[in-house]
């Protein structure tokens, strides 16, 4: 195996979540640029999708600093703007968005997602033009103690994809210790999700298995307004583990190793995902 390195000299995308760290494999020409112009292009498409009225509503991130002129911008086009949260990354300041071109519909997506409540993901979902499939299953996972990260379930919910008991890494890393269950599947590229915690998705939402047809017809309508697309699609069709213990996942991919947040559950086992793994390597330009 290659050696891995840290670029934290590198800035990382302002969509990758702070608790999602990445450790670059040498030798690969892959860097946190490449990422963060998919990031970039994908917050374009979101905007985009609401621009052309594909979608009531979107969820839009913008640098502080150019908050104001955003909104001036967007709004000469007749769209609103309203502010969920602030989220800091390194230096620099961000606003995550509610966009549409209906004041109360932005306004009522920003206090659903502001809210506590665990009944607002039908609504939530139809303001954003999520698969109502989708929004069913998140509903059910939404409400009450969630005790396995969506992204396992949806795995396995996969038509086609392979389930099977084995065993995974003790919490030292030793492997063949601790119990596990593996879901093996070859999915298109699109629904491949995994890395979303790393700002490299798309669709923006968590479909409700990684073959569901209408979660891929609306990843064809946010690639549409992704210029990168081809080079992100060969990327996503790369094999994959990903193996969640304890509340921390673990994303093994050619090009870097990732750990990043799950849900964390009492049970000692492994909850592991291997995608497309029959398919041989390509070049990401």
């Amino acid at each position: 195996m290659k050696s891995l390195k840290n670029n934290q000299e590198e800035k990382t995308p302002a969509a990758m979540l702070p608790f999602a760290r990445i450790a670059w494999r040498e030798g690969y020409q892959l860097n946190y640029q490449v990422l963060q112009r998919w990031a970039e292009e994908f917050n374009r498409a979101e905007l985009a999708t609401v621009i052309h009225k594909l979608r009531d509503c979107g969820m839009y991130l913008i640098d502080a600093a150019q908050y104001q002129d955003e909104c001036l911008k967007l709004n000469d086009k007749g769209l609103i703007l309203v502010p969920i949260q602030k989220i800091k990354k390194e230096d620099q300041l961000y606003y995550q968005c509610a966009v549409s071109y209906s004041e109360q519909k932005a306004q009522e997506l920003t206090e659903l997602l502001q809210s506590d409540k665990t009944n607002c993901a039908v609504r939530i979902g139809g303001l954003l033009g999520y698969p109502s499939c989708c929004v069913g299953f998140l509903k059910k996972y939404s409400t009450g103690r969630i005790i396995l990260d969506p992204l396992f379930l949806a795995a396995k919910r996969t038509k086609g994809a392979v389930f099977r008991k084995g065993k995974g890494p003790d919490g030292k890393g030793i492997a063949g210790k601790v119990p596990a269950e593996i879901i093996t599947a070859n999915i298109a590229p699109e629904m491949n999700i995994l890395f979303r915690n790393f700002g490299i998705k798309t669709i923006p939402h968590m479909p409700c298995s990684f073959g569901c047809k209408k979660s891929l017809e609306l990843s064809k309508m946010f690639l549409k307004f992704m210029p990168s697309s081809n080079s992100l699609l060969r990327f996503l069709a790369e094999p994959v583990v990903w193996d969640e213990y304890k509340g921390i996942a673990l994303i093994d991919s050619r090009w870097f190793k990732g750990a990043t947040q799950s849900i964390f559950h009492d049970d000692k086992i492994h909850h592991i995902i291997n995608l497309n793994k029959s398919k041989t390597n390509v070049k990401i330009h």
